[in-house]
């Protein structure tokens, strides 16, 4: 419950509206130009203060709103972070296989844009051009005639 002066209301805008309707029917039946001034400037003075009372909870509110909603945004952040940490990267290359008898299945080649191979198990990548190239040392493998 408000309370300005001597008005008891529910609201501060009841209060503002029944001192101002007030102050305007004294003002009607005085006339004085001085009481008319008085009667105004008490009008804006208590309309002023109920909206700057609320511009403020406004704010504290909007101010209590943000606040929430960045630790909302940090904990989905973190909660992100942490699985991003736990879940392993697979791997870029195909590995071979061992079967549980023992057997092990080679990784097959890989096959590159452009007719290129990359064979992970020696370790050799060839272009499309028959060039075999050796990944560990990034040279040409020489060709080794067995004809002779």
């Amino acid at each position: 419950m408000s309370t300005i002066g001597s008005f008891k209301l529910s609201t501060p805008y009841q209060a503002v509206t029944k001192m101002n309707s007030q102050l305007y029917d004294a003002q009607t039946s005085t006339g004085d130009a001085v009481t008319t001034a008085i009667i105004n400037k008490f009008a804006k003075t208590a309309t002023n203060q109920i909206s700057a009372k609320a511009n403020l909870a406004a704010k504290a509110a909007l101010a209590r709103i943000k606040a929430a909603t960045a630790a909302s945004q940090a904990k989905q952040q973190a909660l992100v972070d942490k699985e991003i940490a736990s879940t392993p990267l697979p791997s870029k290359q195909p590995q071979d296989v061992t079967l549980s008898d023992g057997t092990v299945i080679k990784a097959p080649p890989v096959s590159l844009a452009g007719g290129g191979r990359i064979n992970f198990s020696n370790g050799t990548m060839t272009r499309s051009d028959g060039v075999i190239i050796n990944l560990s040392t990034g040279f040409p493998v020489p060709k080794v005639d067995t004809t002779a």
